[in-house]
């Protein structure tokens, strides 16, 4: 069975921290990782023992909210823009794994958007978060639909 691997950049993108903080957080000895060919590199076990301090699972709580949140204050737009809240069913963190990372890969590379992923164990259901240009999230909707079908 081959292993899924992370890089920092995955992981901030995943939390809506900053990569210096995970950084921090691998430097302080919070987050476990492999050096790979000279780069960080995460599995999901060492995700998992992250997300499962209390202090470190208040913080990417209210960052991912933060998504929500700025789009009902922000004061202006030049367009139209959507926030969309999915949850999708899902039993196993495995399964979450491979759909987020199938996910991530088929995201736009650019356009204004903001994307938040977190597999909700107690509950058994990912939550997506998004918000940004209209035909872009109409888009990132489509691709989460795809991969649900496919995956959960």
């Amino acid at each position: 069975m081959n292993k899924t691997f992370y890089t920092i950049d995955e992981i901030a993108t995943m939390t809506r921290l900053t990569s210096r903080t995970i950084r921090t957080y691998l430097k302080n000895g919070l987050l476990k990782g492999t050096k790979i060919g000279g780069q960080w590199r995460f599995t999901e076990e060492n995700l998992e023992a992250l997300f499962h301090n209390s202090d470190i699972e208040v913080k990417i709580e209210q960052e991912k909210n933060k998504i929500i949140s700025e789009f009902l204050n922000h004061s202006s737009i030049q367009e139209t823009e959507m926030c969309t809240v999915i949850d999708i069913p899902c039993s196993t963190i495995q399964h979450a794994t491979h759909w987020q990372k199938k996910v991530m890969q088929l995201l736009p590379k650019e356009g204004k958007f903001q994307f938040s992923y977190q597999y909700l164990e107690n509950k058994q259901i990912i939550r997506v978060m998004f918000s940004g240009q209209k035909e872009l999230i109409l888009t990132i909707q489509s691709i989460i639909q795809d991969a649900e079908d496919q995956t959960c």
